[in-house]
C-alpha cells in the first residue's frame, strides 16, 4: 500500500489556503485575515508549527468560513473548477485503487474530488464547519494515529510527502519519497535512524 500526503505532494500548492484566497476573492472583506493565513502557511512550509498551532488556526479558519461562506458546496465547485489543474498528473499516476490520501487538510477540501483521487482513501483532518470545530487533527504524529485507526495491521509500503514536517510518517513507512515538484527522490530513512 502506498500513501501520499496532498498538499505539495499530490496539489501544487497549499489547498486550504488557495481556497481561502479564492473565497476573499469571492467575499473581499475577507481579506483583511490574509496576513496571518499567509503568515501561517510559511511557519507550516518551513516546519515550524506544533500540532497546536495547526489545530488553534484550523480552529480560526473554520470560524470565517462558517461565518462568511453561506453555500460551502457551490463555493467548494467553483474552487476546484478552477484549480482542478493544480492537481500533478504526474504525481496522481502512481496512486491505485486501495492507496491512501493521507493529509491535513480539512476533510470539506475533498467531498468534490475523491473521483480524481484514483481510488484512493482519503484521511484528513476531519473538521465539523457548523461549530468551526476540528473533530481529528491528521497532522504530524496524529497521522500514524489516524492511519492506524483506518488501517491498524498496516504498515505503508510507500510514503510520499513534500515535506519533513511529514517525519513521523516517513519513519514509519517501509520506503519513503520526497515529492519536490513532480520531481521524486528517495529518502534514506537508515541514515534517519
Amino acid at each position: 500500500m502506498n500513501v501520499f500526503d496532498f498538499d505539495n505532494t499530490i496539489y501544487d500548492g497549499e489547498s486550504a489556503v488557495d481556497f481561502f484566497k479564492y473565497c476573499v476573492k469571492q467575499k473581499p472583506s475577507l481579506s483583511r485575515h490574509l496576513p496571518r493565513v499567509a503568515a501561517m502557511a510559511l511557519k507550516y512550509k518551513t516546519g515550524k508549527v506544533s500540532g497546536r498551532d495547526v489545530a488553534d488556526f484550523g480552529a480560526y479558519m473554520l470560524g470565517i468560513l462558517a461565518l462568511n461562506v453561506k453555500d460551502l458546496d457551490k463555493a467548494l465547485d467553483g474552487f476546484w473548477e478552477r484549480n482542478a489543474s493544480k492537481i500533478k498528473k504526474k504525481i496522481i499516476a502512481l496512486i491505485e485503487p486501495g492507496d491512501i490520501v493521507l493529509t491535513a487538510s480539512p476533510s470539506f477540501m475533498f467531498d468534490r474530488i475523491k473521483d480524481r483521487m484514483m481510488g484512493a482513501d482519503i484521511l484528513s483532518t476531519e473538521v465539523d464547519i457548523k461549530t468551526a470545530r476540528i473533530v481529528r487533527l491528521c497532522y504530524g504524529e496524529n497521522k500514524i494515529t489516524e492511519f492506524k485507526r483506518a488501517y491498524p495491521a498496516v504498515v505503508p509500503d510507500n510514503y510520499y510527502t513534500d515535506n519533513f514536517n511529514d517525519m513521523p510518517m516517513i519513519m514509519f513507512a517501509k520506503k519513503a519519497w520526497l515529492v519536490e515538484g513532480t520531481k521524486i527522490t528517495e529518502i534514506n530513512i537508515a541514515q534517519m535512524h
